[in-house]
């Protein structure tokens, strides 16, 4: 019963902290790089994901306003997990 109850225990921390880890930012898009799928938006740059939902890059132009769900990777990126135009 122990180590069902301290899987379990361990599994929510580990949701838990996957959700802790995402941060949100809004402002105007300032430049996009289709080549190298970065966008930056105010004052922070974001490397567009494959995985990201929401408005595709193809879709945002310098100017839009949008707001971007991120996670700062190990590597110091912050990797786009949904943007959508505001």
């Amino acid at each position: 019963m122990r180590k069902i109850l301290g899987a379990v225990a361990a599994a929510a921390l580990t949701l838990s902290a996957g959700v802790a880890l995402a941060e949100e930012a809004t402002g105007t898009v300032q430049s996009i790089d289709a080549t190298t799928k970065m966008l930056t938006v105010g004052d922070k740059t974001f490397q567009w994901s494959e995985n990201a939902t929401g408005v595709k890059l193809d879709e945002l132009m310098e100017g839009d306003q949008v707001k971007i769900m991120y996670e700062a990777n190990q590597d110091g990126h912050n990797d786009v997990m949904m943007i959508e135009k505001e």
